[in-house]
């Protein structure tokens, strides 16, 4: 938390902006955190919410803050100096309809130093990132934004009943408050934006970025990406990728094979270079197979996907955890 106070409060903005700090249910020094901070600093403001759950404390956090404009992060988030300025910019703007906003979640290392020698630039994609693109854009389908980098109007957020209670991590049922949230505002015709001047640095759990983790997140994200492609949606395609069904069923055994003699010489050898690519080869094996086989209940289907999860979970149990 105290890094991204420390860069909350170092903001150039044109206008004025307060920090409300939520403490909900905290067992650590969260408290003294804040309190030290409020009296370097009185645009730091907190407030209390005892009953456990993300969504219920962004709520207890609109109900005080006292800005038309309301912008949402994490306590283990980094913002880029001219964050607040970006959105005050994007929402200034005249539009023909009602909108709220999101920026890119880039990945940085816990302990904000360097990554692990595995983890190259390529790699991004399988960490807990977002990003679509340079452009400032309306979102897709399969496309939302994410609360740790978000922003709307308050009145905007009055009107929809903000964030659901029953939602949200520390929730009963745990999911994701903030694809909620959009989905509902679509629903009453508004529009999502992505607005990349407003970047945020989010830090990884070092579980995260070991190499098993990110290869099951590669094969995942290959399957992913078939949808997306599908509906004309924003990718980084991980190598070349197979356009039909056939070129799918010449690719996937190659596919499969490279990934399990990358995954092997990477266990022997620990050159980065080797799981580099066997992760590449496994978002490659994920695009195949969704191609080949997608959501089919077809018995070839089926067959197709359990010899794919099976090489997988070799593929994977090969790979250092």
């Amino acid at each position: 938390m105290p890094d991204c106070l420390r860069s909350l409060t170092a903001q150039t903005c044109d206008v004025g902006f307060e920090i409300v700090v939520v403490d909900n249910g905290s067992e650590d020094a969260t408290a003294q955190v804040v309190r030290d901070w409020s009296g370097r600093d009185d645009r730091v403001r907190s407030v209390e919410e005892p009953q456990v759950g993300l969504s219920r404390a962004k709520n207890a956090g609109i109900r005080i803050a006292r800005g038309h404009l309301l912008l949402f992060t994490d306590d283990d988030v980094v913002v880029e100096d001219g964050w607040i300025a970006a959105y005050v910019d994007f929402f200034g703007r005249p539009r023909s309809r009602a909108v709220m906003a999101g920026g890119p979640v880039f990945p940085v290392p816990h302990d904000l130093l360097t990554w692990p020698p595995w983890v190259y630039d390529t790699t991004r994609p399988d960490l807990p990132c977002l990003y679509y693109g340079e452009e400032e854009r309306p979102l897709r389908r399969f496309e939302w934004l994410w609360g740790a980098n978000m922003a709307a109007p308050r009145d905007l957020l009055d009107e929809l009943g903000a964030f659901r209670e029953g939602l949200g991590r520390g929730a009963r049922d745990e999911t994701y408050e903030d694809v909620d949230l959009a989905d509902r505002f679509r629903r009453a015709g508004g529009e999502v934006w992505y607005c990349p001047a407003a970047p945020v640095y989010h830090r990884v759990d070092p579980n995260l970025s070991r190499p098993r983790h990110l290869l099951l997140t590669a094969f995942n994200r290959g399957g992913n990406d078939r949808v997306k492609i599908l509906h004309g949606n924003y990718f980084e395609p991980a190598c070349r990728v197979p356009t039909s069904t056939v070129a799918a069923a010449f690719a996937l055994p190659c596919m499969l094979a490279v990934l399990t003699v990358s995954a092997t010489i990477f266990r022997l050898t620990r050159r980065p270079h080797a799981f580099d690519l066997a992760r590449r080869f496994a978002w490659g094996a994920g695009w195949c197979m969704w191609a080949l086989a997608g959501e089919s209940p077809r018995r070839r289907a089926r067959v197709v996907r359990w010899v794919v999860l099976r090489v997988r979970q070799g593929a994977l149990r090969l790979t250092p955890a």
